[in-house]
């Protein structure tokens, strides 16, 4: 039984309330496992969403994965994703482990960026139970100004595969 295995070292863990990054409250939603920091402001939250934005299944920036991103991140060269299209091949060939030619190749990746389907801009935004699929029915049905102008949650939902918890999310995101 595991009661055997046990040492006497083991203690009651409880999920903290603050955020571990930048103190904010937490929060976890009724029915959900997961605990987040609900803080958009938090360095945490910023970092990890430039690594999605920035991943193979977004928007597919070679060279910016999790290691470079977290280093331009840490060096204040980025603060969010918008910060990756300001980016410029001067400042990146002074650093270690860049030159000219490698700086300049990840800023070619980053314009090539540009060019991915709004689907891939939907889902690299990151908008909780949007995944790829997801992004991509709603991509073929709405367009980015649809979105901002407010598409409602009975407009959402009409498209087959999209349910309310999904429509809500993406109406509350916009």
């Amino acid at each position: 039984a595991i009661s055997e295995e046990r040492t006497g070292e083991e203690y009651s863990f409880e999920m903290p309330e603050n955020c571990p990054v930048c103190g904010e409250p937490v929060s976890r939603p009724k029915g959900e496992a997961v605990t987040r920091c609900v803080n958009a402001r938090c360095p945490a939250q910023a970092l990890e969403h430039i690594i999605h934005w920035a991943s193979k299944a977004a928007m597919d920036i070679e060279g910016l994965g999790e290691k470079v991103a977290t280093r331009l991140f840490d060096l204040d060269l980025i603060r969010d994703v918008s910060g990756i299209y300001e980016l410029k091949a001067e400042q990146l060939e002074p650093l270690e482990g860049f030159g000219e030619k490698s700086a300049q190749k990840l800023v070619r990746a980053i314009d090539k960026s540009k060019e991915q389907p709004f689907s891939r801009v939907l889902f690299a935004l990151g908008i909780r139970h949007v995944g790829s699929v997801t992004a991509g029915l709603i991509a073929r049905r709405f367009g980015g100004d649809d979105l901002l102008r407010g598409v409602s949650v009975d407009e959402l939902a009409e498209i087959e595969g999209i349910g309310e918890v999904v429509a809500r999310s993406v109406v509350d995101y916009f």
